[in-house]
């Protein structure tokens, strides 16, 4: 039988999580997690949160919705792994939309802080619970880039990168 995993201290799952992460991007380079002062995340990148303890986060997707002329809404999604502490969600802005709101699989507006990220625990914009960008100030086509912060109770923020794919 192999040996399990090494873990870090308190139980930190960090080695595993790195080695799905490889699995997920099909074997490929997938970047070590390390402080990014900007806050800034991309598909595949990291990214850590300003705030009273940085936290970084692993992202392995990060997309938005397409929204044809006249469609004023597009839906964000992502996969974050390898979240070193919990933080709550309580904002987020586009410079795309006039707003972005939390919502539920049923449409509905949710309070931000339903959304949360705990230590070594995967943790998904799904379907279910994702942003979505209101009011937005020109189409989203495939491929464009879109830019979503989302701020933390602690003071910190996250600049997440996505890309429009069509789901």
């Amino acid at each position: 039988m192999p040996a399990p995993p090494p873990t870090a201290p308190h139980g930190r799952v960090r080695p595993l999580l790195l080695g799905l992460a490889w699995l997920a991007a099909g074997g490929a380079a997938v970047a070590q997690p390390t402080a990014m002062p900007t806050g800034t995340a991309t598909a595949n990148s990291t990214a850590s949160v300003p705030a009273s303890e940085a936290i970084e986060v692993l992202v392995l997707e990060a997309s938005v919705t397409p929204a044809a002329r006249g469609v004023r809404s597009a839906d964000v999604y992502a996969l974050f792994v390898n979240v070193e502490a919990t933080e709550v969600l309580c904002g987020a802005d586009s410079p795309v939309a006039e707003r972005v709101e939390l919502v539920g699989a049923d449409g509905k507006a949710r309070p931000f802080s339903d959304f949360s990220f705990h230590e070594d625990v995967e943790t998904r914009l799904t379907p279910d619970l994702h942003l979505r960008l209101l009011g937005l100030k020109h189409p989203l086509q495939p491929g464009d880039p879109v830019l979503v912060t989302m701020h933390f109770e602690e003071g910190g923020h996250l600049d997440l990168r996505a890309t429009v794919r069509t789901p």
